[in-house]
């Protein structure tokens, strides 16, 4: 497309150049907008495998980390693990990101993007401790309870393991 605009440059006027490099944006911007759209969709369906495929086309190298948080909570709220999970294992989203999420998930109370984010093995558990505290804070006993069993949970492996 640069090759393109190059040979227009040098033989069209710079009105020309102008709309043509309007029109390249426009429909650049319209691909960009369709594959958020998919994507989105795709998730909300639960379709980890139409995700996947589409995060791995060209056509989606632009689409903003923010767009796919978006994706991410979206999967994560609906209770949808392995579309959360193929996000994350695209690399487009880091595990500060999805961390943040989670927090975010528990200062609103949103129990089931909490519990679908906690399944990645990001969470230390200090990760835990903090969210139970904020969780206690803002009066979200559910929460509250959830990560109590978490950090049982974590703290019984290694007598387990035993």
């Amino acid at each position: 497309a640069e090759a393109d605009l190059a040979a227009l440059a040098d033989s069209a006027a710079p009105d020309a150049l102008a709309q043509a490099t309007d029109q390249l944006r426009m429909r650049k911007d319209r691909i960009e907008a369709a594959i958020k759209n998919a994507l989105m969709e795709a998730a909300r369906a639960d379709h980890a495998h139409v995700v996947a495929a589409l995060l791995a086309s060209p056509a989606s190298a632009h689409v903003s980390a923010e767009a796919l948080k978006l994706v991410v909570r979206a999967a994560a709220m609906n209770g949808l693990p392995a579309v959360v999970q193929t996000v994350r294992d695209a690399g487009r989203v880091d595990d500060d990101a999805m961390r943040d999420l989670a927090f975010d998930s528990v200062r609103r109370g949103h129990a089931e993007a909490v519990q679908t984010l906690l399944a990645l093995p990001l969470f230390s558990a200090q990760h835990i401790a903090a969210m139970r505290e904020e969780a206690e804070r803002r009066g979200h006993d559910d929460l509250d309870a959830m990560l109590a069993a978490m950090v049982i949970d974590q703290q019984a492996e290694p007598a387990d393991a035993a």
